[in-house]
């Protein structure tokens, strides 16, 4: 149900980088070992999909990355 900022945006892949973050929100949520990996997978998936639509808070989400 998730709709972007600017619907021009939009693009048959907005869907497609929707089901990654949701796959990689549940692997994180269900980690049982390396949880710093599985929430860094949930951070590479927002970037992803930021580099392709609205990229101006790239440079913040990066920052949510946890350094190993």
């Amino acid at each position: 149900s998730a709709t972007p900022t600017d619907s021009a945006t939009k693009t048959e892949y907005f869907d497609v980088f929707g089901d990654m973050y949701t796959s990689s929100l549940k692997n994180f949520m269900n980690a049982k070992t390396d949880q710093v990996a599985s929430y860094n997978n949930v951070v590479y998936a927002c970037l992803t999909c930021h580099t392709m639509h609205c990229p101006g808070p790239v440079s913040r989400i990066k920052k949510l990355l946890i350094e190993r």
